[in-house]
């Protein structure tokens, strides 16, 4: 989910990125360069899930009390 911060720049999950629309289509910053929104997020989805699991308290309660 991004959230914006301010114009152009919003944060996903626990990146900060630059977000911009050029000719109808969105492209992130990433490093020196931009990746199309599709781009980025096949890239970085699957990272920030397992963060955000990661972060879980009850699953990582239930993975230990687990028999």
């Amino acid at each position: 989910m991004f959230m914006r911060e301010s114009e152009g720049v919003y944060e996903f999950g626990s990146k900060r990125v630059a977000v911009k629309v050029e000719k109808g289509k969105i492209s992130v910053r990433v490093g020196g360069g931009y990746l199309s929104i599709d781009e980025f997020l096949d890239q970085y989805t699957p990272a920030e899930l397992e963060k955000l699991e990661r972060r879980d308290p009850l699953k990582r309660f239930s993975e230990k009390v687990a028999v």
